[in-house]
């Protein structure tokens, strides 16, 4: 599990069980395994069967309190984080379980003390460092209702999820042709345009966006990784270049209607540039910022001529259609894990 070879280690844990089934830290494991696998259903029940050998299990009762609140438990949830917390006072599991249950219920200040407790237990406590950022972020209206429609979204099927993508997709473009013959649709088509936008950057660069502002908290500063500051601020620096450029294009051609396209085009461009953070293996990491460069290069290539008041018809389908496609490789490239 350490060299992350996890369909090796859940065989292991596996055949651990068949030996000697009755040691509830097995069951443990084998839940953890199974929650880093996004199986939250197999991970609730591995962590129930530890707790038929040993109530008081403080892995087993803080991933069945996660497995809940990922498939949408969320009483169930804090019920069991509330219990396991009574068992275990001192387990920094415990708070941190709690901490994610509370999350979910709405009540952001009650899971940041719950996290705050975690990490005065255990600095390290990869869990509860995530949580808190999530809490603290949480502050945020929009980031607030982004978070809580993208759970939403992570508790269906995946391929429902990108069933429903496409469809907003096409069906966004299906209204705009709609529009066009007939006008009263017209109002409409923006609005919804604009929402589906902010859906799909949302689901992306929410929370590299967040960190950004994270990082002049008191406390937020001193929970991001290299990693998480050094996406957050390509995400920042390229949401700056596209408003620089589409306010340079209102001021130089005074057509503020044209100056939102480099603006969204670069919303676009976040997609690419984010997935080299995602990516564990470290080929597919120098393939993405291969692809992401790429894309960097088309942007500038559409974005500058516009300032001049030039449109390249030939290169802006290209690059709105390379980056649709790239939505899918990404998620593949980003699922690729590191072997060490």
């Amino acid at each position: 599990m350490d060299r992350n070879h996890l369909d090796s280690a859940l065989a292991s844990i596996d055949e651990a069980i068949r030996l000697n089934p009755a040691v509830s830290e097995y069951y443990g494991m084998k839940a953890q395994l199974l929650g880093q696998q996004h199986q939250w259903q197999a991970a609730l029940q591995a962590a129930e069967d530890g707790l038929t050998f040993d109530p008081e299990n403080e892995a087993c009762g803080a991933l069945r309190s996660l497995a809940l609140e990922r498939l949408g438990k969320v009483v169930d949830a804090l019920r069991q984080a509330q219990e396991s917390l009574r068992q275990n006072p001192d387990s920094t599991w415990a708070h941190s379980s709690l901490g994610w249950a509370l999350l979910q219920k709405g009540d952001a200040k009650g899971a940041q003390k719950s996290f705050a407790e975690a990490l005065r237990l255990s600095p390290n406590n990869e869990m509860a460092r995530s949580g808190m950022i999530q809490a603290l972020n949480s502050t945020n209206l929009l980031y607030r209702v982004c978070y809580l429609v993208l759970i939403k979204m992570s508790r269906l099927n995946s391929n429902v999820q990108w069933m429903l993508i496409l469809g907003l997709w096409f069906g966004m473009r299906a209204l705009r042709t709609l529009a066009k013959s007939n006008p009263s649709l017209a109002p409409w088509v923006l609005p919804i345009t604009l929402l589906y936008l902010l859906l799909v950057m949302m689901s992306w660069i929410m929370l590299p966006l967040f960190n950004t502002m994270l990082r002049f908290h008191p406390f937020g500063k001193y929970l991001l990784t290299g990693k998480e500051k050094w996406a957050s601020n390509l995400i920042a620096g390229t949401l700056v270049i596209s408003l620089v450029l589409g306010c340079c294009v209102g001021f130089i051609q005074g057509d503020w209607i044209a100056a939102v396209l480099p603006f969204i085009t670069g919303l676009y461009l976040t997609i690419p540039i984010i997935v080299p953070f995602n990516c564990g293996a470290t080929w597919a990491r120098w393939v993405a910022i291969l692809v992401a460069s790429i894309f960097a290069l088309l942007y500038l290539a559409i974005a500058v001529p516009l300032v001049f008041g030039y449109f390249s018809e030939a290169l802006y389908p290209i690059y709105m259609l390379g980056i649709l496609v790239y939505c899918f490789a990404g998620q593949a490239l980003a699922r690729v894990e590191s072997k060490h």
